[in-house]
């Protein structure tokens, strides 16, 4: 999993598994969610 995986994940409304994001550096996660809120930010929309 990387930081498109999170980014793809809460575009989509996807279930993420815990165990996977554990698994994770913390600085992939926040980028993925970072990534997420700009480009929901840049294309309008709300984020969930």
């Amino acid at each position: 999993m990387n930081k498109w995986h999170i980014y793809s994940a809460l575009k989509n409304g996807s279930d993420i598994v815990l165990g996977d994001l554990e698994k994770m550096s913390a600085e992939e996660v926040k980028e993925g969610v970072i990534e997420y809120f700009l480009m929901s930010n840049r294309s309008g929309s709300e984020c969930a």
